[in-house]
């Protein structure tokens, strides 16, 4: 694992599964998006196991990109073991995290931080208002689920299981670190930060058709399926016992 950069306050972090038909023009518009900020940046690619060739070509990127870091897995390990590897591979105190196939668009980061920055919250997400050409399946499937996730923990977020979102580095891996038991615990990320009585505030973005490749979803049915069996677990787990009020609000955590 490359060893932390101390000389950053920022790290994006990207898990990539067979992306490589993405992730030049992802690491492209994530320094566009970031170029001259004040603290710097950093991007941490965590090849998940590939088999198309990202790996290869990650390494071959670095020499001409000195804020890429690049983590490999031998095997597939999936998204929140992915989050976890590279928030051990940085140091910056704040940390994005989004995905490498473009559908959360680099250019919105800024307004996730302005939005941090201005109103304090431990977690600003992007909600995905306005989603382009998911097919059917997967864009009710998302909706739905939202809901369910809202009635189930008592708070009422537009967008519950986005996962492009800022926070500190500590709070994120407090949340990740819950993670462990779960098929698909990227779904359950602000389930997870709301009972550790973190306030989470969402922004309106454009969610967008992937640049190249395929999802790792091959099977949206039985992805839809498992994410459903992790409900008991979650609701075990993460489910409060007193009633609480929107955890997008300054009042809406147990404290």
């Amino acid at each position: 694992m490359p060893s932390p950069r101390p000389d950053v306050d920022l790290a994006v972090i990207a898990p990539c599964l067979n992306e490589r038909g993405n992730i030049a023009a992802f690491v492209e518009r994530v320094e566009a998006a970031l170029a001259g900020r004040p603290g710097g940046f950093e991007l941490v690619l965590v090849d998940d196991g590939s088999t198309d060739g990202s790996w290869e070509l990650m390494e071959s990127l670095r020499a001409a990109h000195p804020d890429l870091r690049a983590i490999h897995h031998e095997r597939t390990r999936g998204i929140t073991a992915s989050w976890a590897a590279g928030l051990a591979a940085t140091r910056a105190p704040l940390v994005v995290i989004t995905d490498a196939d473009l559908q959360y668009r680099p250019e919105d980061i800024g307004a996730l931080l302005e939005t941090r920055e201005r109103n304090g919250a431990s977690i600003v997400q992007g909600w995905r208002r306005t989603q382009v050409d998911r097919g059917p399946f997967r864009y009710f499937f998302s909706r739905a689920f939202s809901v369910v996730l809202n009635r189930l923990f008592r708070m009422n977020l537009p967008d519950n299981k986005s996962g492009f979102l800022v926070a500190a580095h500590d709070d994120l891996a407090r949340v990740v670190a819950r993670g462990d038991g779960f098929r698909h615990f990227h779904n359950l990320i602000a389930v997870a930060a709301a009972h550790l009585g973190m306030t989470i505030e969402q922004i309106p973005i454009v969610f967008d058709r992937r640049f190249a490749g395929a999802s790792f979803i091959t099977h949206p049915l039985r992805y839809g399926l498992e994410s459903l069996a992790d409900l008991p677990l979650a609701v075990k787990r993460f489910r409060r016992r007193d009633k609480t009020k929107d955890v997008s609000s300054d009042e809406g955590i147990d404290r």
